[in-house]
């Protein structure tokens, strides 16, 4: 999935992605990443990584 991240998410979008995740998740942190990753990713790439990150 990181390489599908890399490929499809502009670099700020990442760096944003990489350091909300640091420290764990917050609801806000997310949210926002939910939102992220809907502009980029298809519809079977997001319900992969929301699954992974639900974890």
């Amino acid at each position: 999935m990181f390489k599908i991240l890399m490929t499809k998410l502009p670099q700020e979008e990442m760096q944003k992605l990489t350091e909300a995740m640091e420290d764990g998740l917050t609801e806000t942190e997310m949210i926002e990443i939910e939102q992220i990753l809907s502009k980029y990713l298809d519809k079977a790439e997001y319900t992969k990584m929301m699954n992974i990150l639900k974890k």
